[in-house]
């Protein structure tokens, strides 16, 4: 068999063996608004959904959520729903999340795993973030629950739901798997993602997928996922640390702007829904580089002495009781957070500011002086000297 028998038997043919230039497909014009050129009037991508200012999900395209179970991918989709549904610029907590006003178009969000009663939680949250009580839930916020459907039946649903809902301002599908049989497909899962895609395209319209991770990883689940991170104009991933009981959003890939930085959340018993948490903040900024910061102060006991680079390396080997290889690798881990600092003129290393003056002996200690007594001490003067 030759090469273009193996092509042609492989291919679908387009040309006619007689006419290769009689094209079979669709009409040649068709392809005249396809063609994007430098001097082609596109309009500007429209930010719709942010997160911590960075733009995560744009108008005509898709994007994801991926988390395990019980991460708080929820939250973050009550977060989303909410800020639309409230005015620009609103001060209500939505986990750092801003979202274009709706202006009455619908939202809508369907659960396709969820038990009912879940669901109505959604739905709850959602009001008790706009101050709503139930009786009023907005008329433009749509919730639906496809968990009882066969996964054909929940896919046929979705599409009457875009089908009747054309001017829709948000769109958050949670979740994306439970519309398809299998995952792991390539075919299927491609199938799957370009249908939303589609969508968002012809409805101009944003459109947000939750996809599950996989055990033990951070990548969302089959091809699906790999569809996912292909496609998608922005992926977040939200986690849950179970050990300081808070939630977190980070930036896996952002398409359209530089990554944020990472919310932290928690469920509020007395707001009876997820906010936004600074004590998680604070308990993870005290963690960070902590042992960069407590070798820094083993190094430098005095805090104001100084070393040359190979004093340092050796008394990071006694600290640590490791080589010069790795000792010299913790010289430079301490020097990039910041714990010390290298002299150019001297060519020697100190430590940092901030962590001298945690250094620096308490006020406690001129409690007993007069008060009306000025008390003023030069570095330079004599041991006691005023």
């Amino acid at each position: 068999m030759s090469y273009a028998d193996r092509v042609d038997a492989f291919f679908p043919r387009r040309f006619t063996r007689s006419e290769e230039t009689e094209y079979t497909g669709p009409d040649r014009t068709a392809l005249v608004g396809d063609e994007v050129r430098a001097d082609s009037d596109v309009p500007e991508l429209v930010p719709v959904v942010r997160i911590n200012g960075e733009t995560f999900a744009v108008r005509g395209d898709i994007s994801f959520i991926s988390g395990k179970p019980k991460a708080g991918k929820s939250a973050v989709s009550v977060g989303m729903a909410a800020s639309a549904l409230l005015p620009l610029g609103h001060q209500e907590d939505t986990l750092c999340i801003s979202v274009l006003p709706a202006n009455g178009r619908p939202v809508i969000i369907v659960d396709t795993e969820q038990p009912k009663a879940n669901t109505k939680k959604t739905s709850t949250s959602i009001c008790r973030i706009l101050g709503l009580e139930p009786a009023n839930h907005p008329s433009n916020l749509k919730v639906y629950n496809f968990r009882s459907y066969k996964k054909e039946e929940k896919l046929l649903r979705v599409k009457i739901l875009f089908e009747t809902y054309p001017d829709t301002h948000l769109w958050i599908i949670d979740g994306l798997a439970d519309l398809i049989d299998d995952v792991n497909g390539a075919t299927e899962s491609g199938k799957i993602v370009d249908w939303f895609m589609i969508q968002a395209t012809r409805l101009n319209t944003t459109i947000i997928l939750v996809v599950h991770e996989n055990p033990g990883s951070d990548k969302m689940r089959g091809h699906l996922g790999s569809e996912a991170e292909r496609k998608g104009g922005g992926v977040i991933n939200v986690a849950k640390n179970r050990e300081g009981n808070y939630h977190t959003i980070n930036s896996k890939i952002l398409r359209n702007a530089p990554d944020f930085e990472t919310v932290y959340f928690s469920y509020s018993q007395g707001r009876r829904f997820f906010v936004t948490d600074g004590r998680a903040a604070a308990l993870v900024c005290a963690e960070k580089d902590k042992d960069e910061r407590d070798l820094a102060r083993l190094c430098f006991p005095e805090g104001t002495d100084s070393l040359r680079h190979t004093e340092l390396v050796k008394r990071i080997e006694n600290l640590r009781n490791v080589k010069e290889t790795a000792a010299s690798k913790w010289k430079k881990r301490m020097l990039a957070c910041g714990m010390i600092v290298k002299r150019e003129v001297e060519q020697d290393y100190i430590l940092s500011e901030s962590l001298m003056l945690d250094l620096l002996p308490s006020p406690g200690f001129q409690a007993d002086l007069p008060l009306h007594t000025p008390f003023t001490m030069s570095i330079t003067s004599p041991r006691g000297a005023v």
